[in-house]
């Protein structure tokens, strides 16, 4: 099965060469009478080429009609390509946009994190494990570390539970 392709900027060229191809029919008759059929062997081969003639512009004007509605029809199509082509490039450019944003919020939120995260520990053992407030028990709480207890204070991982 042949594949091809249909865009707005094929259809125009269509439907240009059909109205070349239009003109050059309906010239025929025109360069058919400009013989002088008495010049070119009398007055049997004049004869003919009048005939010839009329029946070819006969035929032409026949199917001028359905030319005019080939070209009508293709030049509605090629606007309705091009409409289309223009809905999927802006579909594309606003996606492109939505994805900026979707970056930049990433970006956002990596340098919001990056400020809240806690120092690094500079601490040798004391204070170095997890600190964990328990509002039940006095507010302090710690495990790890040096094995010290300290009200409240370390300088590890801090663990705060949202929920």
């Amino acid at each position: 099965m042949s594949r091809f392709i249909v865009d707005s900027a094929s259809l125009d060229r269509i439907r240009e060469r059909l109205a070349v191809l239009h003109g050059q029919l309906l010239s025929v008759p025109v360069i058919v009478g400009s013989y002088s059929g008495t010049m070119l062997g009398g007055r049997e081969l004049e004869a003919e080429l009048d005939g010839f003639s009329r029946e070819w512009h006969h035929q032409v004007t026949g199917v001028a009609g359905d030319i005019d509605m080939m070209q009508l029809r293709l030049a509605a199509a090629a606007l309705a390509y091009r409409q289309i082509e223009e809905r999927q490039r802006e579909r594309a450019r606003e996606e492109r946009q939505r994805e900026r944003a979707r970056e930049e919020r990433q970006r956002e939120r990596a340098r919001h994190a990056k400020h809240l995260a806690p120092p690094p520990s500079g601490g040798a053992g004391i204070g170095s494990g997890t600190t964990m407030s328990d509002p039940g028990r006095g507010g302090h709480h710690h495990s790890g570390g040096s094995g010290h207890h300290h009200s409240g204070t370390g300088s590890g991982t801090t663990v705060v539970d949202d929920a």
